[in-house]
């Protein structure tokens, strides 16, 4: 008996302990902090030894954040005829993509009017893409179909 009772000690003990240490790193604020800083530096590193595609300069990201929104007084959330209007002057400025990473479910002031709007302007641009989200549920939530439509096509 005595002479299982270390190497069976031995392997509980390992065992014990090569269950709990991913759990344990996974829970870690400290060690995220530590895997998210290593990521980054990998891609400074990466960015300081490669030079930028000559694409990246064509590509022009329109960021609306709160401060955005108080420098031009407008308030959240914005009508959907604004993003028509929006999408139709940068396909005016030659865009050849705009994505929208905004959710346009349901109906706006309880009618189509303002989403049959921004369909005709996605529609009239040709390469819009529209952002989706998912339920608690973790299902997709499309955007209304109207909309949904004038994106895929």
């Amino acid at each position: 008996m005595k002479k299982y009772f270390y190497p069976g000690a031995v392997l509980i003990l390992f065992s014990v302990i090569c269950w709990t240490l991913p759990f344990y790193f996974k829970s870690s604020e400290t060690i995220q902090k530590l895997t998210f800083n290593t990521r980054d530096l990998f891609f400074k590193i990466r960015h300081l030894s490669s030079a930028e595609p000559e694409i990246l300069k064509e590509i022009v990201f329109v960021s609306i954040d709160d401060e955005s929104c108080q420098k031009l007084n407008a308030r959240w959330p914005w009508s959907r005829r604004t993003f028509a209007v929006m999408i139709d002057e940068l396909t005016k400025r030659g865009a050849k993509l705009i994505g929208l990473n905004i959710f346009f479910g349901g109906l706006e002031d309880g009618n189509n009017e303002s989403s049959q709007i921004l369909a005709e302007a996605i529609k009239r641009h040709g390469n819009v893409v529209v952002g989706a989200t998912f339920d608690e549920a973790n299902h997709l939530v499309k955007p209304s179909p109207l909309i949904t439509q004038a994106a895929a096509s």
